[in-house]
């Protein structure tokens, strides 16, 4: 399967997270030839607001903060970033 460039802009942002944050998916598993990726997306979260916990089964899932400065949970652990 040959994957499409596709210009960022172009692709919509959708709700996520029950309306708390919005994501563009910018690569779907669909697009790649593995059957060991679900997607990649980008995600946008307003300051103040939280995304609700949730689990992937099977799937392992990462943030990278590119704007900002908070606290992430992750289970028993606190992360502060800058």
């Amino acid at each position: 399967m040959k994957y499409t460039k596709k210009n960022i802009s172009d692709i919509p942002i959708e709700q996520a997270h029950g309306g708390l944050g919005a994501r563009q998916i910018l690569v779907k598993s669909e697009e790649l030839i593995t059957k060991n990726f679900e997607a990649m997306t980008k995600g946008f979260l307003e300051a103040g607001k939280i995304f609700d916990w949730h689990e992937h089964t099977n799937i392992d899932e990462f943030f990278i903060v590119v704007k900002g400065n908070r606290k992430f949970y992750w289970l028993e652990e606190v992360v502060e970033y800058a």
